[in-house]
């Protein structure tokens, strides 16, 4: 049973993987600010993680010794990033650094990346189109990929879309929170001209099965089959989960704050993972029908 370490364990992604994963694999996962989900994984197999600590990130990876590590931690929020570079920088870029130097030369490293490495002007964005992020959070996710691309060792960069379903984890989402809302009455506003290909947390995990199982390298796209902005991916939602659609609102990207912030189309081209990998995720329809709240 390949032994793998899940840094950010307690976020969205990372419980997701470790609810996903742990009856195939012997996981070790990694928190820092919350408590550790020990309704998920038993207590002795997590492990706090500074990513601001050299020292911290290398007794940690020498004491586990994964054979895998998926690397999903940092600091993930734009106005955080934006209000604190330093910091964002150091967790985002030099910490990646570190957790891929630290790893054995035949560590599979799996680097969880953004669509919003790129600025959304034309979209349908392949593994071969240059990023160019309109935020320091994007910013700080395409230097730690810059960094990986220079470390010759076992690595992956997964670049993924907006994602939706449920997770073991208490972190609240564009998803959750969306959905919350409206059960209570709440009206929220969603785009009608920012659009994404939004990734099932199950569909993940799907690839990045796949990309262990067939020791896969490099860069891959991982996204939904379909392309929505977010007021029609909202109508989906609420239609599959007979929610009260005279909640939902539109507004356009430019009525916002700081519009200039915003990438108006990061949807991915997905045809490099199933033409290697052969991952065919599913429609949002179908896979919304497999969750319930």
């Amino acid at each position: 049973m390949k032994k793998i370490l899940i840094t950010g364990g307690t976020g969205y992604a990372g419980a997701s993987l470790i609810a996903s994963f742990q009856k195939s694999y012997d996981i070790f996962a990694c928190y820092h600010n919350s408590n550790p989900l020990t309704k998920i994984l038993n207590k002795d197999k997590w492990i706090k993680l500074d990513l601001a600590s050299s020292s911290n990130i290398k007794k940690i990876v020498k004491e586990i010794k994964p054979e895998v590590l998926i690397h999903t931690a940092a600091i993930a929020t734009i106005n955080v990033c934006d209000n604190n570079p330093k910091k964002a920088y150091r967790i985002n870029v030099e910490g990646t650094k570190k957790l891929l130097e630290e790893c054995a030369p035949n560590t599979k490293f799996i680097y969880l990346s953004t669509d919003l490495v790129f600025d959304g002007i034309r979209g349908n964005y392949s593994e071969k189109d240059i990023p160019s992020p309109k935020h320091y959070y994007g910013e700080t996710k395409y230097f730690a990929e810059q960094e990986i691309q220079k470390i010759d060792k076992n690595w992956v960069i997964l670049r993924c879309a907006l994602m939706y379903g449920t997770s073991p984890s208490t972190h609240n989402t564009f998803f959750t929170n969306s959905i919350n809302k409206i059960k209570n009455g709440e009206a929220v506003t969603f785009f009608l001209d920012e659009y994404r290909t939004p990734l099932f947390l199950n569909d993940l995990s799907l690839a990045i099965e796949k990309i262990i199982k067939n020791d896969a390298k490099g860069i891959f796209h991982v996204g939904g089959r379909e392309k929505l902005s977010r007021l029609e991916f909202a109508k989906i939602v609420a239609e599959v989960f007979s929610l009260n659609k005279s909640l939902i609102k539109s507004a356009k990207v430019a009525d916002m704050p700081n519009p200039e912030k915003r990438a108006r189309d990061c949807s991915l081209n997905i045809d490099k993972m199933r033409k290697e990998l052969s991952w065919e995720p599913g429609d949002v329809r179908s896979n919304l029908k497999n969750i319930s709240f």
